[in-house]
């Protein structure tokens, strides 16, 4: 289920990058097209919270040798670089170390991701999980590009429910992952537990992905027949076209408050108290 969440991390945030990939391109000078570019990034942030975390899994005087050696190492680059090969290299490095920075800093959403996912952190993870939000909306509004075209409502309906998707899924997988660590605490496996585990989780994953599926499908087709569904519903009700960016917007508020109503608020299992 992790793979499952780390895919659909790569995809969001690549999406979620692209507005501000096409503004910093220039200053990169990468002549990738737009699409492939963001989600090379995503894998590049990926890939790093995967290295961290095999990082967190070694030993501390060795973390604590990789930490001091790589500033060490940027320093010693940059000196050696001045007084062997003169000013001009010396600015080429530093730009170079900049982008490099400022790559990192891009990526910091999916490596907070993919680190709070392996580590088993919840909150570290839905943390990290904000900046998807952050990226995809916020940057449009700093940009000044908070308007959406129609042709983008099918991108911008998937993005939001495997959002949503997204989020159930890494928390879960979590929530697994504590549940298998509980039931096996040595080489002595209850097997019939693993199994019974085994079956609920693929009944999760398929009623996860028809959920998915039925709510994308559905809310497509209100969009797509939106007179005809606007038409039983009395205007001083829902006075909202929803083939319009109000309509988009308040039908991504509803649909964000009702996951987190029915997410967060309803527990997951009933616990009595003896």
């Amino acid at each position: 289920m992790g793979a499952v969440a780390i895919l659909l991390l790569a995809w969001l945030y690549a999406v979620a990058l692209q507005e501000l990939i096409r503004v910093f391109q220039p200053f990169f000078g990468i002549g990738i097209y737009l699409s492939y570019l963001s989600i090379i990034v995503s894998l590049i942030g990926i890939g790093l919270g995967l290295i961290f975390y095999t990082i967190s899994l070694l030993k501390s005087d060795i973390r604590r040798l990789i930490k001091i050696g790589i500033p060490i190492f940027i320093v010693l680059t940059m000196l050696f670089t001045y007084l062997g090969a003169g000013t001009g290299a010396f600015l080429q490095l530093l730009i170079f170390f900049i982008k490099i920075g400022f790559s990192l800093v891009i990526c910091t959403v999916p490596i907070i991701c993919c680190y709070g996912l392996l580590k088993k952190q919840k909150s570290t993870f839905l943390a990290a999980s904000l900046g998807i939000m952050f990226f995809f909306f916020f940057t449009k509004i700093l940009l000044g590009q908070v308007a959406f075209s129609l042709d983008q409502i099918e991108l911008i309906l998937l993005f939001f429910v495997l959002y949503i998707c997204f989020l159930e899924i890494g928390t879960t997988s979590i929530y697994f992952s504590h549940i298998v660590d509980k039931m096996t605490p040595n080489e002595s496996t209850d097997e019939a537990a693993l199994l019974h585990f085994n079956s609920a989780f693929n009944r999760y994953l398929l009623h996860i992905s028809v959920i998915s599926l039925f709510c994308y499908v559905l809310t497509l087709i209100i969009f797509q027949y939106n007179n005809y569904v606007m038409s039983f519903i009395p205007k001083e009700i829902v006075d909202v076209d929803f083939s319009s960016v109000q309509g988009m917007l308040t039908l991504m508020i509803f649909t964000l408050a009702g996951a987190f109503i029915f997410w967060y608020l309803i527990p997951r299992e009933k616990t009595k108290k003896i």
